[in-house]
């Protein structure tokens, strides 16, 4: 009798536990980043214009880079690899975000323009593209991640499937959701209250470090995600095939184009019906 039952094991919960706190990292780093241009503004003495401008080019970069994460994660990483990968960098990125305050490395320990000196503004700007790859490769792979974790490899096996992937599920989405709201309380809140820059970006730097380890302790029992193909790919040809045959007119024979039962063409996007062209340049 106790088998047609589902009683979740330690092994689950410490692997849902793992990936539930990846997305801890996100709220931390997400507020270090909100607080980011009052720190420009403040210890840096940058006038609001230039702040603003390394703020906005920071967040084009970060989807920009979902965008290509995105192509490595369907033809040759898959979601694990790029959760590893991501991880990596938001913790390096953090922790010379921290680095980059004067009281770390400056030559001086108070929080000024005089105190910001050539190492700082290097680890600085070197922490920015990190923190928007660990940001990308989770916005692309942690919610497929999750999803592949709770479905189950007995789905179909006299509903237990179904019953295994609901507890799973619960064992990733719980605990994930309450400590979730405890990070995002202690970050928006606490955080606000803590004073020196070098801990305001610290924690968040440790924080993203602990769920990173995390994360690796179960990363051999996760279930991987193998590459099928992107569908950007396929775009990406179109886009290539229109443009090495735009110099060429559309052909009014239908047997010099690749879909021959409906060969008329129109004048809404005519540049993409150069792609059936057949014949060669």
């Amino acid at each position: 009798m106790c088998r047609n039952f589902y009683f979740p094991n330690i092994q689950s919960f410490s692997h849902g536990f793992g990936i539930a706190a990846l997305a801890w990292a996100d709220v931390l780093a997400a507020f270090a980043m909100y607080v980011m241009m009052n720190y420009l503004t403040n210890v840096w003495n940058l006038d609001t214009t230039h702040a603003a401008g390394i703020i906005n080019i920071w967040n084009g970069i970060t989807p920009a880079l979902a965008i290509v994460f995105v192509v490595l994660v369907d033809t040759f990483m898959g979601d694990r690899y790029m959760l590893a990968f991501s991880s990596i960098a938001y913790s390096i990125g953090l922790g010379l975000l921290s680095m980059s305050t004067p009281p770390v490395l400056g030559p001086c320990h108070d929080y000024n323009e005089q105190c910001i000196g050539h190492t700082q503004k290097v680890l600085f700007y070197i922490a920015l593209p990190l923190i928007s790859v660990g940001m990308a490769g989770h916005v692309v792979s942690l919610p497929p991640f999750v999803d592949l974790q709770t479905k189950s490899e007995n789905e179909n096996e006299n509903g237990r499937g179904a019953e295994t992937e609901e507890g799973t599920k619960m064992l990733i989405q719980i605990p994930g959701l309450i400590i979730l709201m405890v990070v995002m309380i202690a970050g928006g809140v606490g955080l606000s209250y803590i004073k020196p820059w070098s801990l305001r970006f610290g924690i968040p730097a440790i924080f993203s470090v602990v769920t990173t380890l995390l994360f690796f302790t179960g990363f051999l029992g996760y279930k991987p995600s193998k590459p099928e193909g992107s569908p950007l790919t396929t775009t990406l040809r179109v886009f290539v095939a229109a443009a090495r045959k735009i110099s060429q007119p559309i052909p009014d024979n239908p047997e010099k184009l690749y879909k021959k039962e409906d060969a008329r063409s129109t004048n809404s996007l005519r540049f993409f019906f150069l792609f059936s062209v057949s014949f060669a340049l």
